[in-house]
């Protein structure tokens, strides 16, 4: 009989989200919102809040019930409404600040641990997507891209780590959310592209670029490394992030931590 002593490392845990996901949309780089663009929340105690790493551009007729920040430069055309929902300091609703810092992951980190594993592509255009509970969240596994189109369903709470690029398209739905937090979470290293005219909920983070078209209305939050564009007659309904979707890829607060795993080990 021999013994082995083994020092692992184990994901944090609690109830803070990364900073990049306190906003209706973060962007690591420009943001630009125009056409008639809304960001807003239904519930009066929460802003909207909108922040950029970059340049922010407003144009045309995009509604705003929340601050807007910025590192670089801010630039607007036409008639944007900033107009937070809570403001009691009377503060300036747009100003420059320091930047926030984006969180990273790598999709390999988490293979061992997902619930459902794709190597390849995770192609859907019809069915059902089902997730895991609100205490035991799913965790799919994308080795490449993620296509969705045409009829999908999605039900229950997950988190989806995407290796490649991510689209939905079409007529997604979802049958089970959560009006005071996220239930669905999609984490892309490539690109997030959303077009149609159905209503998608959860928080979003690309490490690439967002770019959000058509009439349909996300219901949760968008963060992306690169830039954002929001185009179109397209609806933000702002729902705070869930720790419980964040926790198991990024840890609790701002330190990014990998899965439990051993560290080093000796006989």
């Amino acid at each position: 009989t021999k013994n082995m002593f083994s020092l692992v490392k184990k994901p944090g845990s609690g109830n803070q989200v990364p900073p990049a996901f306190n906003y209706a949309v973060y962007s690591n780089g420009d943001l630009q919102l125009s056409g008639n663009a809304e960001i807003q929340s239904e519930n009066d105690e929460w802003n909207a809040n909108v922040h950029t790493n970059g340049n922010m551009q407003l144009s045309g007729n995009p509604e705003i019930e929340g601050f807007v920040t910025y590192v670089n430069n801010y630039s607007q055309s036409g008639n944007p409404e900033i107009q937070p929902n809570l403001n009691p300091n009377n503060l300036p609703v747009t100003s420059q600040v320091s930047s926030v810092p984006v969180p990273t992951f790598n999709p390999d980190d988490y293979q061992s641990i997902a619930t459902q594993t794709y190597t390849g592509n995770f192609n859907k255009s019809s069915g059902t997507v089902t997730l895991g509970t609100a205490q035991n969240p799913a965790i799919i596994y994308v080795g490449g891209n993620l296509n969705w189109s045409g009829n999908v369903t999605v039900t229950g709470y997950g988190i989806i780590i995407v290796k490649g690029n991510s689209q939905m398209s079409g007529n997604v739905t979802f049958q089970i959310h959560d009006e005071n937090k996220s239930a669905f979470s999609l984490y892309s290293v490539g690109n997030i592209q959303m077009s149609g005219n159905s209503d998608m909920y959860g928080q979003y983070l690309s490490l690439a670029n967002i770019q959000i078209s058509g009439n349909g209305e996300l219901k949760g939050s968008l963060a992306a490394g690169g830039q954002v564009q929001l185009s179109g007659n397209g609806e933000i309904e702002y729902i705070p992030a869930n720790a419980a979707l964040t926790a198991p890829i990024f840890g609790s607060g701002q330190q990014s931590t990998r899965p439990f795993k051993p560290s080093s080990y000796y006989e």
